[in-house]
């Protein structure tokens, strides 16, 4: 969970050094660790227009030595999310609202 915490902590960082906008309204970040020990991560920016929600932003954050690694990759006006980022938006959208769990 702290390097997670700290993965999103850094991409969000990157975010707003970028001054990215998100097309629509910004509803939060999925972080997915990309090797077994998570030292590598994908964060996720979404945002939403209507019912419809995207990616706006992927950043892949590299903690294996100090200082971190980053990558910033601006989706334009949004790419489609994965089956698997459905879900943890899913997830992550009733937890926010807190109901239904």
């Amino acid at each position: 969970m702290q390097q997670e915490d700290f993965a999103v902590w850094v991409a969000s960082g990157m975010l707003v050094r970028a001054a990215l906008r998100a097309p629509g309204t910004p509803t939060g970040w999925l972080a997915s660790p990309k090797d077994p020990m998570a030292q590598t991560w994908k964060v996720s920016f979404t945002s939403k227009t209507g019912e419809h929600q995207v990616v706006y932003a992927d950043v892949d954050v590299d903690l294996t030595k100090p200082p971190p690694q980053v990558q910033l990759t601006p989706q334009g006006k949004g790419r489609e999310l994965s089956a698997d980022e459905r879900v943890l938006a899913r997830d992550r959208d009733i937890v926010s609202t807190g109901k239904e769990w």
